[in-house]
């Protein structure tokens, strides 16, 4: 498997920052996470407006990522969701946005989180 993240920018528009996997023989995409979760998707009410994962981008693994090859869990850092200096447009804690994220890497399941930064607006 060949494990992306995504290089984008932080302010609008920007694309999310989605971790896909490929199975590099074929080229077809095994598992996609995605950092703005969709509906039905642990974490998406943490976003007040129901349609950010439509409209917010960010939250991307610009660093890159950490494998833990024995236990198989792919450790993915993110950083913020656009507007990254201004949280007005993408109300709530914005999970997986400031996460680090444990996947499993053959999978792509979240194992664990933990958000380091959560930006409230009053």
């Amino acid at each position: 498997m060949l494990i992306v993240g995504t290089r984008l920018d932080e302010d609008q528009p920007a694309a999310p920052g989605h971790v896909r996997a490929y199975d590099v023989r074929t080229g077809k995409r095994r598992w996609i996470f995605h950092t703005i979760p969709q509906p039905g998707e642990f974490g998406y009410e943490t976003w007040e407006d129901k349609d950010n994962y439509k409209n917010v981008g960010g939250a991307n693994s610009w660093s890159g990522f950490t494998l833990d090859e024995e236990k198989g869990i792919l450790f993915v850092p993110t950083g913020s969701a656009a507007y990254d200096f201004y949280g007005g447009k993408r109300k709530g804690s914005n999970l997986f946005a400031n996460c680090l994220i444990a996947l499993d890497a053959a999978t792509g399941q979240r194992k664990w989180h933990f958000q380091s930064c959560i930006m409230m607006l009053g």
